[in-house]
């Protein structure tokens, strides 16, 4: 695919690149920029004894990129302090600040990748094309069934609008590299999301391949996962966890797309006020992916 470069602009440590697809209204803009902080690192003495913590100095990349849907260019963040891990946090859901946060202390104190969704600190992304109003949820875009809900695909209109979300959708994951394991940080309002809904009685019973419920846990705060491994080592450490089936209903959600593309992925559901909890469980995915 080609671009046309339309213009780049140098500010100190910064880089704006502003990119034009020449057959397709994406358009795309680069900034970058690099700090460096001191995050507590294990120290072991010369005779293998483990020392007071010392400080070690990591870099965080930041790189935020952008899409046109309609009128409104949508941004996507990604901080990186250590690209080596085998794991990417993503946040599409910008109104769902708490959980976005404990992903973020999370790489900035033990390395790791955050990727997330810019949108006004709004859940679904409101933009014009075609004179046509449109409210979409960036989490259920990833499959043709998801994001053509909505829409008549007979209608021309519709048949481009569909397209270029296919194409924001693709924007998202080739920024996520294919070997590396998903995991997507949710939280919801209390009794939103249960992961009593996975049961054989529940309404949602028919996506769970298995269901692990710790009944000293909450049941807001739950783990989805694609791996029947990491779902052993959830349901090991006490946490209410879900072996996604492959029965799921097409919503469109990355963690269907990852279902039927054999991706790993890991869902973080969690109360908006549970911080204790949600901290835990970031701490939990990342101790396993390591």
């Amino acid at each position: 695919m080609k671009h046309l470069l339309s213009g780049m602009l140098l500010l100190g440590g910064i880089t704006f690149l502003h990119a034009q697809e020449s057959t397709s209204p994406l358009t795309s803009l680069v900034s970058s920029q690099i700090a460096h902080f001191s995050g507590p690192a294990a120290y072991t003495g010369t005779d293998g004894s483990e020392k007071a913590p010392a400080k070690r100095t990591l870099t965080v990349t930041q790189r935020r990129t952008y899409f046109r849907l309609g009128e409104r260019l949508i941004a996507l963040n990604r901080q990186v302090t250590d690209d080596a891990t085998p794991y990417v946090f993503v946040s599409l859901h910008n109104n769902e600040t708490g959980i976005a946060e404990a992903a973020r202390r999370s790489i900035f104190n033990n390395g790791g990748s955050l990727l997330e969704l810019l949108n006004d600190n709004q859940r679904e992304i409101e933009f014009t094309l075609f004179d046509k109003q449109l409210s979409v949820d960036p989490n259920n875009i990833f499959t043709p069934k998801g994001r053509n809900r909505e829409l008549s695909v007979n209608s021309k209109t519709d048949a481009t609008i569909s397209r270029q979300l296919n194409g924001f959708a693709q924007f998202i994951l080739e920024e996520i590299p294919h070997e590396k394991t998903i995991v997507s940080v949710h939280s919801n309002e209390p009794g939103e999301a249960l992961v009593t809904a996975f049961n054989r009685s529940g309404d949602r019973d028919r996506e769970a391949q298995l269901v692990y419920i710790n009944p000293d846990q909450d049941a807001n705060d739950y783990f989805v996962t694609t791996s029947k491994e990491i779902f052993e080592q959830l349901k090991d450490q006490k946490y209410n966890v879900v072996l996604q089936s492959m029965r799921s209903k097409d919503d469109g959600s990355l963690a269907v797309y990852c279902g039927r593309m054999r991706r790993n992925y890991v869902g973080i559901e969690t109360a908006r006020e549970h911080e204790a909890q949600q901290q835990s469980m970031v701490a939990a995915i990342s101790s396993i992916l390591r």
